[in-house]
């Protein structure tokens, strides 16, 4: 009998949305959203300073960058640029 483990991987597991940051499956139970992007609650963090953020308390920037608000901040008056606070 052949295994047939491409099929079953794909009905079975290995699917899904994948994290932003670490590229790896993202379930429902571990699931943070930021805009269009999704990321493990564990993996949800400021890029400058690796505080983890909560869903109510992020910044983005228009490249997609995800910032605790201090940092968003110092950032966006370091460059002069548009940014866009994270409301969940």
């Amino acid at each position: 009998s052949k295994i047939m483990r491409s099929s079953s991987f794909g009905r079975f597991g290995g699917g899904g949305e994948k994290c932003t940051r670490c590229n790896k499956t993202v379930y429902a139970a571990e699931r943070v959203s930021a805009k269009d992007q999704v990321f493990h609650n564990t993996c949800f963090r400021c890029i400058e300073c690796n505080i983890k953020l909560s869903p109510s308390n992020w910044c983005m920037d228009l490249s997609g960058g995800v910032y605790c608000k201090p940092h968003f901040m110092q950032t966006m008056r370091a460059g002069g640029g548009k940014y866009d606070f994270g409301t969940g």
